[in-house]
């Protein structure tokens, strides 16, 4: 990796900063990005940034840089991301599309399935939209049964 030192100095100087001074924070990431334009953290979290900051189409782009830098596995929520803008700019279609991209990593991503939902009764696929309401319905049915059963693992340590 090109700068990597520079890069990660940089990096680290960007995480210290206030999350709520976003010039200064877009600014060290324009830093990273001018040494590597391809740093997925740097794409990921400039696309979150420019999010907060309504700038959505360029949020939406910068996010789908992201996705060709990263190991897909772990892209469901990036996916999700692009979906929920898209959603905002009325694309339900391009919506759905990135919906089921995240569903397709992680078939069981809560905000995917509640987003999808919605987006099929806008397109007037009540049914559709049922079956993602009934699957959600599922999953934190069985997701509270696990609390409930004080045997189940997540009361170990």
């Amino acid at each position: 990796m090109p700068h990597r030192e520079e890069i990660q100095r940089l990096y680290n100087a960007y995480e210290s900063i206030d999350h709520q001074d976003l010039p200064t924070r877009l600014n060290t990431l324009d830093q990273i990005l001018s040494l590597d334009p391809k740093f997925p953290h740097a794409l990921r979290e400039k696309a979150m940034i420019l999010s907060r900051m309504n700038q959505k189409s360029q949020a939406k782009d910068l996010m789908k840089e992201y996705l060709k830098h990263v190991n897909p596995s772990f892209t469901a929520g990036a996916y999700f991301f692009i979906a929920e803008i898209c959603h905002e700019e009325k694309h339900l279609q391009d919506a759905l599309q990135y919906c089921n991209e995240a569903l397709h990593i992680q078939k069981d991503f809560e905000p995917a399935l509640e987003l999808r939902a919605e987006v099929y009764e806008k397109l007037g696929e009540h049914k559709k939209s049922e079956q993602d309401l009934l699957l959600l319905k599922k999953l934190r049915d069985e997701e509270a049964a696990k609390w409930a059963d004080p045997n189940h693992y997540y009361h170990y340590k």
